[in-house]
């Protein structure tokens, strides 16, 4: 007889280990060895939206990757990867943020931008 295992019911470490497993202990963006130290990472930002106990927004990731994602999406960060070459700098996760809360109050508000032709 098998048994089902709930993913709420398992502790950080556990659900770490069983993720890192799926994923081969492959880093999920980078997809570097992490058999030494995964980290746990939430694949839409809680910020930006995510839910905190969902299983399906947690993936297994390495250090850096975990670390320079910050609060960007997971395609707005392979998109900087791919474009840059190199993991987004803290001025530049910011300057994101800011221009996503302007674009945020413009659209509360209700403004739109128009074009001038």
């Amino acid at each position: 007889m098998s048994r089902i295992c709930d993913p709420r019911r398992l502790s950080k470490i556990e659900l770490l280990s069983l993720l890192a497993c799926k994923q081969s202990y492959r880093c999920y963006y980078c997809n570097i060895d992490i058999s030494q130290n995964p980290t746990l990472e939430h694949i839409q930002p809680i910020s930006r939206g995510g839910m905190f106990t969902d299983v399906y927004n947690l993936a297994a990731a390495c250090y850096e990757c975990n670390t320079n994602k910050g609060d960007f999406t997971e395609k707005e960060f392979r998109d900087f990867i791919a474009l840059h070459n190199r993991y987004p700098i803290a001025y530049e996760r910011l300057q994101a943020y800011v221009v996503r809360k302007i674009f945020a109050w413009l659209h509360y508000h209700r403004f739109t931008l128009h074009r001038h032709t």
